[in-house]
């Protein structure tokens, strides 16, 4: 499928967490190859940042919707 994330067109939030099993490597390729992206790793985070850094997040998804 990385072949085709260049055809996401919808402006596209990353996320993941310091010690989440989606390393950096494994996200990588969404960031590189999708033309609007945003990407944010949550630093006390494991897999579950919208519980483990609740404020933070909120934050994040608080201002990539409003651009």
């Amino acid at each position: 499928m990385i072949d085709r994330l260049h055809n996401i067109q919808a402006t596209t939030l990353l996320i993941n967490g310091r010690y989440d099993e989606a390393h950096d490597m494994a996200m990588e390729p969404f960031f590189l190859h999708i033309p609007k992206v945003r990407w944010v790793q949550f630093a006390d985070s494991a897999h579950v940042p919208q519980l483990e850094e609740t404020e933070r997040f909120m934050e994040v998804v608080r201002a990539f919707l409003r651009g």
